[in-house]
């Protein structure tokens, strides 16, 4: 799905979107190379996608549990 470019994403999908956000932002350890700058960017990037992950899977088990 990392392939997929913006514009073919499914944005009424929000598990598709997800996914798609999890592709391009992979959870992984800092590059040394990068600037501490380019490091905490991409540590909030990333934050925000495991935050619609645990959203999205809370949603999903209160859809399951019927409450």
């Amino acid at each position: 799905m990392s392939s997929m470019d913006y514009s073919t994403v499914p944005l009424h999908d929000i598990p598709t979107f997800i996914e798609w956000l999890n592709a391009l932002y992979p959870e992984k350890c800092p590059n040394p190379d990068n600037s501490e700058r380019e490091i905490w960017m991409k540590a909030g990037e990333r934050r925000v996608v495991n935050h619609l992950i645990n959203k999205l899977n809370r949603t999903e088990d209160t859809v399951l549990k019927g409450a």
